[in-house]
């Protein structure tokens, strides 16, 4: 890389360092002054929703300028000349490989003739422009704005050493859901994110990934091929139709999929997977559904709005034990999931997003 390059990194990172910074500010001084005007007016309490909470402090100048934040450092995050996506178009050279890798033959299968779905292209997700899938820069531009998303990354090393993350945690969570699952399928894999954490966990597993973006999957196969994986397989498909075989699976498994889609998917997703399960094998998916608490539900609901994320509204109103069960599952459980340890304590002192397992078994 030349010097001139080398310079226009630096000053990337340096810009992206600073909307870190200025979000922890964000998800801890603006929600903790959010916060207390919802107190000071009397927001929250009995009765209270996150509607009513809403309401009592839409015209206060603490939740304009935290709704504002919130939406403007997420699309300066993407856009303008130190944005990821303007970045990543000015570097494509230096990560040819992650964006159009040398794979070997049945590692990645993907479908030209694929017809994405409408809800899936409407909306750029994330406010990531062009979404994940327009362009060839697309799964690596997600995954660097993924990095300032999820809140704490690493959270310390596990009984194994290995470095601990909300992936790693939700993957030693299926290992005791599905101690020798054979086969798993991982619904809505993305770049990788899930799918090689879960690889790890399940070393004499085999797994099939699939996600709809192709830019995701080439970046995903690549990074598994990278490491030395090869007991997964990339394929490019819908997870309400993925082509898979039926009832050969010990495990399926989603992470942060399900509040990407309206309702009649979600259903969809349902039925698939318990077309690939096995009987008893189980369906755990990650995801995000509104606290109980009214102030933490109006503030979910309004994260979904800003960040361009409109199912995550529809995905809260469902019923979804009643759903589980009318697409063949039993022994529905939907808990709260702590992506670090002593992350529930948090929950009201800071903004999180509100990780929950929904987990079933197929009758």
């Amino acid at each position: 890389m030349a010097e001139h390059g080398r310079a226009d990194r630096r000053e990337f990172e340096a810009y992206q360092a600073f909307l870190a910074d200025a979000k922890a500010i964000w998800a801890t001084e603006l929600f903790g002054d959010l916060k207390r005007t919802a107190e000071e007016r009397q927001a929250i309490g009995p009765g209270a929703s996150a509607a009513s909470v809403a309401d009592a402090v839409a015209d206060h100048p603490a939740a304009r300028t935290f709704a504002f934040l919130e939406r403007r450092l997420q699309a300066l995050k993407y856009t303008g000349r130190l944005g990821i996506v303007p970045f990543l178009q000015r570097h494509r050279a230096d990560h040819a490989e992650e964006i159009a890798p040398d794979l070997p033959d049945g590692l990645l299968g993907l479908d030209p003739e694929l017809k994405l779905p409408a809800y899936y292209c409407d909306v750029d997700v994330h406010q990531q422009p062009g979404g994940v899938w327009r362009e060839d820069i697309g799964g690596l531009s997600y995954a660097y704005g993924a990095r300032g998303t999820t809140g704490r990354q690493v959270t310390g090393a596990d009984g194994r050493g290995r470095a601990q993350t909300l992936h790693t945690r939700f993957a030693d969570l299926l290992g005791e859901a599905a101690p020798d699952p054979g086969r798993i399928a991982d619904l809505g894999c993305g770049y990788g994110k899930s799918t090689l954490p879960i690889a790890e966990a399940f070393p004499d597993a085999t797994i099939d990934a699939v996600d709809l973006s192709a830019p995701c999957l080439r970046l995903a196969a690549r990074t598994a091929f990278a490491g030395g994986i090869d007991d997964v397989r990339f394929h490019q498909a819908d997870a309400a139709a993925t082509g898979l075989a039926a009832s050969a699976y010990g495990l399926v498994t989603s992470t942060m999929l399900l509040h990407e889609m309206p309702p009649s998917h979600v259903r969809a997703v349902f039925a698939e997977a318990r077309r690939l399960l096995a009987p008893g094998a189980a369906f755990m998916n990650l995801d995000f559904l509104p606290p109980d608490d009214p102030f933490l539900a109006f503030i979910h609901a309004g994260h979904g709005e800003r960040n361009n994320e409109p199912w995550m509204a529809t995905l809260a109103r469902m019923d979804l034990p009643t759903e589980l069960a009318a697409a063949g599952f039993r022994d529905v459980t939907i808990a709260p999931f702590e992506e670090f340890d002593g992350a529930l304590a948090t929950a009201g002192r800071r903004w999180r997003l509100p990780f929950t397992v929904i987990a079933a078994r197929a009758a």
